[in-house]
C-alpha cells in the first residue's frame, strides 16, 4: 500500500502539469463557441452550450485519434483526464450553487420548494410511465436506465447539467444528445414561459 501511495503521489505533479494545456484548449473552445453563438443566443437560449459541446467532442475525438498513434500522448491522456474531469465537475457545480443568494432562498424557499416538488413529481410520474410503456410496446431494453436518467436531467436541468451527468455516469455517447435536446428544451420552453408570465402579470 505504501508503494502504491508513493507512486500515486509521485505521478500527481505530472498529472497536474498535463492539465494546463488541456485547460488552455478548453478555454479557447469556450471563447470560440461564444463568438459562434453570439448571433443566435437571443433567439435560441443555450446555443453556446450546444456549440461548445460539438467543439469539445470534436477535440476529444482528435485527441483520441492522436493517442492511438502516439503512445506517450495516450498515457498522458489517461493520467490527465480523470484529474481534470473531477476538478472541473466540482468547479461547475460550485459555480451553479454560488449564484444563489441565501436571503432570497430563506424568503422564497417554502414556495419554491412546494412548486419544485409538484413539478418534479409530475415529471417523474409522466417520465416513468412513458418509459415503461415504450419498453412494454417495443420490447424490454428499448430505453435503458442511463438513457432515461439523462433524458430526465436534460428536461429538468438543461443541457449543461445533463451533459455533465452523462459524462459522470460513464456514458459519453449520451453527451451530445443530452446537450442537443436540453438546448431544444430551452428554445421551446423559454418563449412559452415568458408568454405565460406576461399573461399572468
Amino acid at each position: 500500500s505504501s508503494s502504491s501511495s508513493l507512486s500515486s503521489s509521485s505521478s500527481s505533479p505530472l498529472d497536474w502539469a498535463g492539465v494546463l494545456p488541456v485547460s488552455c484548449l478548453g478555454l479557447w473552445l469556450l471563447r470560440l463557441s461564444e463568438r459562434l453563438a453570439a448571433p443566435c443566443t437571443q433567439v435560441i437560449p443555450g446555443s453556446p452550450t450546444a456549440i461548445l459541446t460539438v467543439l469539445a467532442y470534436a477535440a476529444a475525438a482528435g485527441l483520441r485519434w492522436v493517442g492511438r498513434s502516439v503512445r506517450p500522448v495516450r498515457q498522458w491522456q489517461r493520467r490527465v483526464a480523470p484529474v481534470l474531469a473531477s476538478a472541473l465537475l466540482g468547479l461547475f457545480f460550485a459555480a451553479v450553487g454560488s449564484t444563489a443568494k441565501v436571503s432570497n432562498v430563506v424568503t422564497a424557499g417554502p414556495a419554491i420548494m412546494c412548486l419544485t416538488s409538484i413539478t418534479l413529481g409530475i415529471h417523474v410520474a409522466f417520465s416513468a410511465t412513458a418509459f415503461a410503456l415504450l419498453n412494454r410496446i417495443f420490447g424490454k431494453g428499448t430505453i435503458l436506465l442511463d438513457e432515461a436518467l439523462v433524458a430526465s436531467n436534460a428536461n429538468v436541468g438543461g443541457p449543461a447539467t445533463a451533459a455533465s451527468f452523462a459524462a459522470f455516469m460513464g456514458s459519453p455517447q449520451l453527451v451530445i444528445p443530452a446537450t442537443t435536446w436540453g438546448t431544444v428544451g430551452y428554445a421551446a420552453a423559454t418563449p412559452l414561459a415568458l408568454s405565460l408570465f406576461s399573461l399572468l402579470t
